[in-house]
């Protein structure tokens, strides 16, 4: 029987547990980059309550944000349908935050879960929300170290546009195919990648944002994915947003204006 992703944290010595988070022994962080993106965060007003997180993605109706969750509600959604088929499977996401995809998940799928990030802020609600279940846990700690060899996973999750805090997705991507158990998949959902033509729009709107919010530092962290860094990893699209019949669909529905990306770690022979 495969080892549960909780027992692989207990019984690492590379990783602490303190008050239902497991931390990566040694492993501090980026602090610069941690308080600009809490200050941006509790500027756009996406530093929730305990209450609003644990319900997430369903939100109050007088939410400046409540587009945004009902793209985020119908894209979890799919997720889940497509899953659902899955046996035993190990999922973790990185980059989790406050843990609300882990939990909303975790209540349709009888699965293994993990959030990994690098915010120790955003963790400890998480934690404190979710962690009791045995089928949960919270990280802290940097998935490119060598604490995650042997990590027992059949899927990665990467949600909510947390690609762009990556300057170079090629490397992450690797990374996590080489964890990923063989067949086991990378789900890339509500994240942006843009075509060559549309890079310069998309980064001055960027700065825009960074400026008007007075946290210009961000722009050192976040990053603008183009489609051809995928062309050296074959993927698949379980979602096209730019299909005419989505496009046609999304005049009368509030549905995600971004990819379903998968891609799949070969079996072994």
């Amino acid at each position: 029987m495969p080892v549960t992703i909780k027992k692989y944290l207990q019984t690492h010595p590379d990783f602490r547990f303190d008050e239902g988070l497991f931390h990566q022994i040694g492993f501090e962080g980026d602090m610069a980059f941690t308080k600009s993106y809490l200050d941006i965060r509790q500027k756009e007003g996406r530093l929730y309550t305990d209450d609003v997180v644990l319900n997430l993605p369903k939100i109050k109706i007088t939410s400046p944000h409540l587009k945004e969750w009902k793209i985020r509600r119908r894209s979890t959604n799919r997720l889940i349908r497509y899953l659902n088929a899955k046996q035993n499977a190990q999922v973790i996401e990185i980059g989790c935050g406050n843990g609300w995809l882990v939990n909303y998940l975790s209540k349709s799928l009888p699965f293994d879960f993990c959030g990994v990030d690098i915010n120790a802020v955003e963790l400890k609600q998480a934690t404190r929300l979710f962690g009791s279940n045995e089928k949960r846990s919270f990280v802290c700690a940097d998935i490119f170290s060598s604490s995650f060899t042997g990590f027992p996973a059949d899927v990665f999750i990467l949600a909510g546009g947390v690609v762009q805090y990556f300057s170079n997705l090629p490397a992450l991507l690797q990374r996590l195919l080489k964890l990923l158990m063989p067949g086991g998949e990378i789900h890339i959902i509500d994240s942006p990648f843009y075509r060559n033509e549309d890079l310069d729009t998309a980064k001055k709107r960027g700065r825009e944002h960074f400026k008007e919010t007075g946290q210009s530092l961000m722009q050192n962290y976040y990053f603008y994915h183009q489609w051809e860094l995928l062309q050296s990893i074959p993927y698949e699209l379980l979602y096209d947003p730019s299909s005419r019949y989505r496009r046609l669909k999304r005049l009368v529905i509030t549905d995600s204006p971004f990819p379903w990306i998968k891609i799949t770690k070969r079996k072994l022979d």
